[in-house]
């Protein structure tokens, strides 16, 4: 296959997701844009499960479909892991697939017609996030930005630095020397997706895609939760994003925040505040004694298999 062929690289960093790596991979095999215009890049981070041999048995299965696999002896992170699949990418545009997450069918023909039609230096597509629906960022229009605090409001990339949101094209990574900084394992592309929206002369918001980022309890988002090193590295990491913000002259995106005052004789004694992930209940309006985070949690039903 010629390079000029391929369109989109989808690069996957791979680390023990035995039990969901292949449904990933169907996903982007269903996609209805043309698979010779895709290839997949599985970089295989020292894993220690069967992930390795799922991915080639899916390889020969579905061979229809350009696939590389890239193999680490050693584990190295996210990070690395993505900066060797970029090594290998031929595509126009390169897309960062997280291994256990899952897109619609129309999701690639979507961003690609959507970025090459505006001439954009990226894509962004509407993200569902399972364990914070409330978190999850919508479009409803596809809708060109070149302003850069409009493409920080409309992105919410301040908080939601994910980079598996964007379809990217190459010659604009290339130009402006991105690369994931290799000495941070978590929220490593945090700061480095705000450079990116501030640097885009064209970003496209694309209604049509939907990215589904799925709840897993393994998974290393979830190990943050107790893992100190990460909880350093990600306050870190919004530290950066902060000062990058700061620097550029620009706002975090707006939150809308819905308040109720609770009074009694025309004496507030409580202020609720609401916004899209907390409650926060404040004692005459100004001593936060309640904050709450709304999250759904998912629980299986137990059944018997006697």
């Amino acid at each position: 296959m010629g390079q000029n062929n391929i369109k989109i690289s989808v690069i996957i960093p791979v680390y023990n997701v035995a039990q969901y790596i292949a449904q990933t991979l169907d996903c982007i095999y269903a996609q209805t844009i043309d698979r010779q215009a895709l290839e997949i890049i599985c970089v295989l981070d020292a894993c220690t499960d069967n992930s390795a041999d799922i991915i080639r048995r899916w390889g020969r299965d579905n061979n229809d479909i350009t696939m590389h696999i890239i193999m680490n002896k050693k584990n190295r992170g996210p990070a690395i892991s993505r900066n060797q699949g970029l090594r290998h990418a031929r595509g126009e545009f390169i897309h960062f697939m997280d291994s256990d997450d899952v897109i619609n069918t129309d999701f690639y023909k979507s961003m690609f017609t959507a970025a090459t039609g505006a001439s954009a230096d990226l894509a962004v597509c509407c993200f569902y996030n399972e364990r914070h629906p409330h978190s999850s960022v919508i479009y409803h229009s596809n809708v060109v930005y070149s302003n850069p605090q409009d493409k920080v409001d409309q992105t919410w990339v301040d908080t939601h630095g994910y980079m598996v949101r964007y379809l990217i094209r190459r010659q604009f990574w290339d130009a402006n020397k991105f690369k994931f900084p290799e000495n941070i394992r978590f929220c490593e592309d945090w700061l480095l997706a705000n450079e990116m929206v501030y640097a885009a002369r064209r970003l496209v918001t694309v209604a049509d895609a939907r990215y589904i980022y799925k709840f897993r309890k393994n998974s290393l988002m979830m190990q943050s939760k107790t893992n100190t090193d990460y909880q350093v590295m990600g306050a870190s990491a919004g530290r950066a994003v902060d000062k990058f913000l700061v620097g550029h002259h620009l706002f975090p995106h707006f939150i809308d925040v819905h308040t109720t005052d609770w009074r009694l004789f025309g004496m507030r004694l409580f202020k609720i505040e609401r916004d899209l992930n907390h409650v926060c209940v404040r004692l005459f309006g100004r001593i936060k004694i309640i904050r709450q985070s709304q999250r759904v949690k998912y629980k299986r039903r137990e059944v018997s298999h006697d």
